[in-house]
């Protein structure tokens, strides 16, 4: 095996290890919301763009309608937000945050920020700008290719 690849699955397991880290310690901190790990990423577009419809929610997320509408209803279910016909296109449902849904606004980034400081607390500040930067940059590959794909 040729070095190139040795160095591409180390760079690979890292990510793989950091989401895997990542998703058991946010998991378990929104437990005591009632908030489930994937539902959290809906729950922060809303703080950014409440009242976003079903379909745009599902395209800035990167997440099939199926999968949305599921997690909108466990979302709708426990009270976090609420699903509105929209006026203009009785079809669409545009998705409002309740009372209850923006009580967790500072939990869940808190939540968030405290994960990304264990990230980065063996890091300067100079390493953890250089990091997001780098990190910013391989994203950026990604954007004009439909799903991640060549």
């Amino acid at each position: 095996m040729n070095s190139q690849i040795r160095n591409f699955e180390k760079a690979a397991r890292y990510f793989a290890y950091f989401y895997k880290k990542g998703r058991i310690y946010v998991s378990k901190e929104l437990e005591a919301l009632g908030i489930g790990f994937g539902q959290a990423d809906f729950m922060i577009k809303l703080y950014e763009e409440d009242g976003i419809n079903q379909e745009k929610l599902a395209e800035i997320l990167l997440i099939d309608k199926g999968t949305v509408a599921r997690a909108l209803q466990k979302l709708e279910a426990n009270g976090f937000i609420q699903r509105v016909p929209c006026k203009k296109d009785k079809r669409s449902k545009l998705i409002f945050l309740t009372e209850k849904g923006r009580s967790l606004e500072g939990k869940i980034t808190k939540i968030l920020n405290e994960w990304d400081r264990i990230l980065t607390e063996n890091l300067s500040e100079e390493e953890t700008a250089i990091l997001k930067n780098l990190l910013k940059k391989m994203s950026a590959s990604f954007e004009n290719r439909p799903n991640g794909q060549d």
